[in-house]
């Protein structure tokens, strides 16, 4: 049973070592794992596998289109994530009320905070960066709520500002009534 002061902050679970990507692997990160998980309860999300896409699975990617940016396959541009994507990310956000902080998978098309590759519907990388339908949701159901992704993480000034604001965010949490 978790003591009332741990600090919950979510995280994708490829970054935890499990085996949730498309191509069937992980993204262990060493410094989430080894510095600061003895500092913090982790809970983990897989949006990909939640909204029932398979492990092992097609990849998918940001696409801009006239309707606005898409999630689509790779390989199957018929395939289309985008809504199922952003209803799990609404869903999940009406649960995060005890998290005091998210770290997302830097560059995926579902948890990207800003370094997601974008596409044109030829397949043709765009110059310009977006970010993933379901940390968007995230984002924007939290606007106050602590986020940052393993790529961040690895900068000194970034990563301590984020566990500055992580402290300050569930201190806030303990007071509301």
């Amino acid at each position: 049973m978790a003591r009332l002061d741990t600090i919950k902050i979510g995280i994708s679970s490829c970054l935890l070592g499990q085996l949730v990507r498309f191509d069937g692997g992980h993204r262990y990160d060493h410094y989430i794992n080894e510095e600061l998980r003895g500092r913090f309860e982790f809970v983990a999300y897989c949006p990909e596998v939640a909204i029932g896409l398979g492990v092992p699975r097609d990849p998918i990617q940001l696409v801009s289109t006239d309707g606005g940016i898409r999630v689509l396959g790779v390989h199957d541009p018929n395939l289309d994530v985008t809504k199922p994507l952003q209803q799990y990310g609404q869903q999940v956000a009406t649960q995060l009320d005890s998290l005091s902080g998210y770290i997302f998978k830097a560059r995926s098309p579902s948890c990207g905070i800003g370094s997601v590759k974008l596409h044109a519907p030829s397949g043709a990388l765009l110059n310009q960066l977006g970010v993933g339908a379901y940390s968007d949701e995230i984002m924007k159901a939290h606007p106050q709520l602590p986020v940052i992704d393993e790529g961040m993480l690895a900068d000194p000034a970034a990563r301590d500002e984020f566990l500055a604001r992580v402290t300050a965010y569930h201190q806030h949490l303990m007071f509301v009534p």
